[in-house]
């Protein structure tokens, strides 16, 4: 529990973080804050046939925020067409109430427009991260058919896309189709997760106008190119639920160059360790001499979108080297990566083998000296 109450503080954080990271820089414009009142409709997606059966009635979902966005003259701001960012609380109905039950998610949020001024009409990415509390999970007893749950506090991830139409200075409607994914990160078996298509439809109310866009802007230093280690762990259950849980770590070599500005893309070496490897070599008769079989290493693609001290990431690659049959010869890594100085990161992450969740790793991150440039 302890580490649930780790990442969740970490996640409502996150708008903090992102409005508070680059207080020394001054000339601020304008800031509105917003309330919103969102409705959502669609259907579970099951991306495993055991899945199947939890597909039943339409799943719906209402959702209310808190919002503030910042006109300034940060660089960063400027970049991503000044996002606003906000905190949602979002109640769930499942759609098979006997089995799933209800969801109760609190996540921050930030919304990234295509473009920079508003428009009566406008286009906008919606990125959400945060927790939930599931009400029914997998009992071996009571509620077998639950293998997409075992934990009542489970990770909420949401992506979304929105049409957004202004009907008066203040107040806007929109419309938005949304995927969304609930997951505990193997930190419990069984661990499927839940994937849901919704469409929404929403009102905004702006208690104050945006101001004009500024004209000139701080510099934003980034580098020119980036050598990075990075140490992590995290911990996951496998076999039977109810199982032991089994360590996992790695370390990795992680090498990356700017892409238009403060997008990166760069290439990540990994030596990974876990425990639970060894008890998949005993299920599928794998001889072993030495614990050390059970390390893996793997080469990914990367890429990284910076907003200023903050960082979101991801990582796709293949293993070169796994003696572990369950595993799939493709792994993905997403996360959020945070500066603490010139030179160390934090960072938490999720890894994955196509669309199953491995397990949430927690890191720390130290960037080799490197040449750097501004905005």
């Amino acid at each position: 529990m302890q580490i649930r109450v780790l990442i969740l503080s970490i996640l409502i954080s996150l708008p903090i973080l992102i409005y508070s990271q680059d207080h020394n820089s001054i000339d601020s414009i304008s800031c509105t804050k917003g309330i919103g009142f969102r409705i959502y409709s669609g259907a579970i997606i099951p991306h495993e046939t055991p899945l199947r059966p939890l597909k039943k009635g339409n799943v719906k979902a209402f959702e209310l925020n808190y919002s503030f966005n910042r006109i300034d003259n940060k660089t960063w701001h400027s970049y991503y067409n000044y996002p606003e960012v906000g905190i949602s609380y979002m109640f769930m109905d499942l759609g098979y109430k006997d089995v799933l039950g209800y969801s109760h998610s609190i996540y921050p949020y930030i919304v990234f427009p295509f473009t920079k001024r508003a428009k009566q009409l406008s286009l906008s990415l919606k990125v959400a991260l945060g927790l939930s509390y599931i009400t029914k999970t997998y009992d071996s007893i009571s509620n077998s058919l639950d293998i997409a749950i075992s934990t009542p506090i489970n990770l909420y991830a949401c992506l979304g896309l929105n049409l957004n139409y202004r009907l008066s200075s203040k107040i806007s409607a929109n419309i938005g189709i949304y995927g969304t994914h609930f997951s505990n990160g193997s930190i419990k078996k069984p661990n499927y997760g839940l994937n849901i298509l919704t469409g929404s439809f929403g009102i905004h109310y702006n208690f104050n106008q945006l101001s004009r866009i500024p004209k000139t802007f701080t510099n934003f230093e980034i580098d020119k190119s980036k050598w990075v280690a990075i140490l992590s762990g995290g911990i996951k259950e496998t076999n039977k639920p109810g199982g032991s849980k089994y360590r996992t770590g790695s370390i990795s070599i992680e090498y990356s160059k700017p892409f238009k500005k403060p997008l990166r893309y760069g290439v990540t070496f990994d030596y990974m360790f876990d425990g639970s490897t060894l008890v998949h070599f005993r299920e599928d008769s794998v001889p072993y001499q030495s614990q050390l079989k059970a390390s893996k290493l793997g080469l990914t693609l990367m890429g990284e979108m910076k907003l200023y001290r903050l960082s979101a990431f991801g990582n796709f690659g293949a293993y070169l080297y796994n003696h572990d049959k369950q595993n799939k010869a493709i792994y993905q890594r997403i996360g959020l990566r945070y500066r603490l100085s010139k030179s160390i990161y934090t960072q938490i992450a999720l890894k994955t083998h196509l669309n199953v969740a491995d397990y949430i790793e927690f890191g720390i991150a130290y960037k080799f000296k490197q040449t750097l440039s501004t905005l």
